[in-house]
């Protein structure tokens, strides 16, 4: 369950980006700070996000205020915003965030989010020279995967717009999961909601501890919650938390 460490900068629909929106953000900043080492610091202005997020001088995400709403947004890649939100509606999904311009005067992209089928939020954007994958260390996004209603639907949206070429991870199996393999390596997957979640239709994010159980005993003790119990994966021990505000995520241990 380990993003592909594929640095190729045309691998066209692959995670590129977080945000996580947040009534709180200073609280949030705590929060991730002392269970994953994050550093979160204020962005330039001009920069079009209000935080950023560094580990060991990374820089991996950014914290964005929003006021009734707590949640993770993950972005892909795409070679063209303007032609993928273009495919959106007629793929069934939604388009939440036209088109708009982010970033400083002179090295500004075009950025959108949109809806797939299944109703589960996801940002696209045009990047030319995008950060390579995330190491596989601690405290690092490590994978991603969106969990929407209807596989096959969300499946065709995410082959259409981005430009997915999927597989089974379990052929002939019986797991409603597929992931991205543009042929050097999963990028991210995606399933049927109802047989992971209870919540939502929605985007879910990986990052990686080294002690799963101490991680797990962290969360509460710094103000967030346990969602349920460790699960053995062939990938690693998984568990399902969510942070001060409700935003949810996974730990997986490395």
């Amino acid at each position: 369950m380990t993003a592909s460490t594929d640095t190729t900068t045309t691998a066209a629909g692959r995670p590129c980006w977080l945000e996580l929106y947040t009534p709180d953000a200073d609280a949030a900043a705590a929060f991730y700070g002392e269970l994953l080492g994050w550093q979160v610091t204020d962005a330039d202005p001009e920069a079009g996000i209000s935080t950023m997020v560094t580990l060991r001088d990374r820089l991996i995400a950014s914290f964005e205020p929003q006021e009734d709403y707590a949640g993770w947004l993950v972005t892909l890649l795409v070679d063209d915003v303007a032609a993928a939100v273009a495919e959106v509606e007629a793929a069934g999904g939604g388009v939440v965030v036209p088109c708009t311009e982010v970033g400083n005067e002179g090295d500004s992209m075009l950025f959108a989010v949109v809806t797939d089928p299944g109703g589960a939020r996801v940002g696209m954007i045009c990047d030319t020279d995008p950060a390579p994958a995330a190491p596989l260390e601690a405290g690092m996004p490590l994978w991603y995967e969106a969990l929407t209603e209807g596989l096959e639907a969300g499946t065709s949206f995410y082959e259409r717009v981005f430009g997915w070429r999927t597989r089974e991870i379990e052929p002939g199996g019986s797991l409603p999961y597929r992931v991205n393999d543009p042929g050097t390596g999963a990028l991210c997957g995606i399933g049927e909601r109802s047989a992971f979640i209870e919540g939502a239709p929605a985007w879910r994010v990986y990052f990686g501890v080294e002690d799963l159980d101490s991680a797990a005993a962290r969360v509460p003790e710094l103000g967030g919650r346990v969602r349920g119990e460790p699960q053995d994966s062939p990938y690693g021990r998984i568990l399902p938390v969510a942070d001060p505000q409700g935003a949810g995520f996974m730990l997986v241990e490395m």
